[in-house]
């Protein structure tokens, strides 16, 4: 099992990567880059897009999801370290080293935080030998290759984007996704697009890795995170406490596979925040269901992905204790980052707001004992700061 102070201080690593730029875009110039959590989210997102098709091939769908989200987490100690011939630097890094690096990380996190099955995955992943493990990789191509599409689309003044494109059909291991890699090239290179509901989905789904959310962005937050990102750490937190759940009968990866979509209506509709904070034209919480309601229909129908309604559906109802939970983390998630927030912005007295705002909502005694860790670690902080620990309204 894991305790309190364990898990809290574990999503703290993970949320490194909800802000860590990929390495390969930065040195090519693009403004914004996506993030390692919003890479591995659209991984994992991907999977599930593709479970038919894999589940038909005797893949282990449920594992491909779960080492989608862990394959990059050693980056939230090492960083993104990319090829040798990319680097810019005097002081190279081999491949050889950045394994071992690694390796190293995902050893020391796994132990440190009681989350063994990071470092099973991790070497699963790394061996490359398994059917899932050659899934993951074949993914992590897929995902690259589409996202330097997109970037060259909306940068076409970053030439040196094009190298991602020397990647080929014959690069990945499985034909599922040969004819992915060759209808993006064929857009990009022939400037011919033909309907594929794997792409487009996708490609929409996509917008979440650069969507920052309403709630931090509202407070001038730089590095501000993204849908993409929170909806990633929402789906690792599950699978960290997947002991925890599964002793209380709960389907962990039904868990887990809500937290990947259940904002992906936001990719149609954009952030919303609650009305109170809304400036302008105001939309009601009504008013909100209602627009997600009719962009996660829309995309379900369009696109052929019936699991993203059930999912939104399930959780929104609070349907089943599965969904219920998934409620109560991705809630946790946001009272989580709002705590991450203030060790960097003690001044921004909305941000304490979040814990007696939010904690009413929670259902479950393992969430509830994860916010009273967090606000010990909170109000600790903020007092060593001579900052108070609570927030009145009217006083931001």
């Amino acid at each position: 099992m894991v305790n309190n102070k364990q898990f809290i201080e574990f999503q703290e690593k993970i949320g490194d990567l909800k802000h860590l730029k990929r390495t390969g875009w930065v040195v090519r110039g693009v403004p914004a880059a996506e993030t390692v959590a919003s890479h591995s989210w659209r991984m994992a997102l991907m999977a599930m897009q593709k479970e038919n098709e894999l589940a038909s091939m005797g893949v282990n769908v449920s594992k491909v999801v779960e080492m989608c989200l862990v394959h990059d987490v050693a980056e939230a100690v090492i960083g993104d370290i990319i090829p040798e011939n990319f680097q810019a630097s005097d002081k190279k890094i081999s491949r050889e080293e950045k394994i071992k690096s690694e390796k190293k990380a995902i050893n020391d996190l796994s132990e440190k935080y009681n989350f063994p099955k990071l470092k099973s995955l991790f070497n699963e992943y790394e061996k490359g030998q398994t059917t899932e493990a050659k899934v993951v990789k074949d993914l992590d191509k897929t995902d690259m290759i589409l996202q330097a599409y997109e970037y060259m689309q909306e940068y076409p003044e970053l030439t040196r984007l094009d190298e991602f494109m020397a990647y080929n059909e014959k690069d990945v291991t499985l034909p599922v996704f040969a004819s992915a890699l060759k209808e993006i090239k064929s857009r990009q290179e022939k400037g011919e697009t033909k309907e594929d509901k794997f792409i487009d989905f996708q490609i929409l789904a996509g917008k979440l890795k650069h969507l920052e959310r309403s709630g931090p962005k509202m407070y001038n937050i730089a590095n501000c995170e993204t849908v993409a990102s929170h909806c990633f750490r929402t789906a690792i937190m599950a699978l960290h406490l997947e002991e925890d759940l599964k002793e209380q009968g709960l389907n962990v990866q039904s868990i887990i596979r809500t937290a990947i979509v259940h904002d992906i209506g936001e990719a149609v509709i954009g952030d919303i925040v609650p009305e109170k904070w809304q400036k302008g034209a105001k939309i009601s919480k009504e008013g909100k269901h209602k627009k997600e309601v009719e962009a996660i229909v829309g995309m379900s129908r369009k696109f052929a992905v019936p699991f993203i309604w059930k999912a939104f559906d399930t959780m929104e109802r609070r349907a089943t204790p599965e969904a219920s939970m998934t409620k109560d983390l991705e809630i946790f998630e946001s009272i989580q980052q709002a705590y991450e927030y203030i060790k960097i912005y003690p001044e921004k007295a909305i941000l304490r707001e979040y814990v007696p705002y939010h904690q009413p909502r929670i259902k479950s005694d393992l969430v509830q004992g994860l916010i009273d860790g967090i606000k010990i670690k909170q109000d600790r902080f903020l007092t060593s700061k001579n900052f108070p620990t609570f927030y009145k309204e009217g006083g931001r």
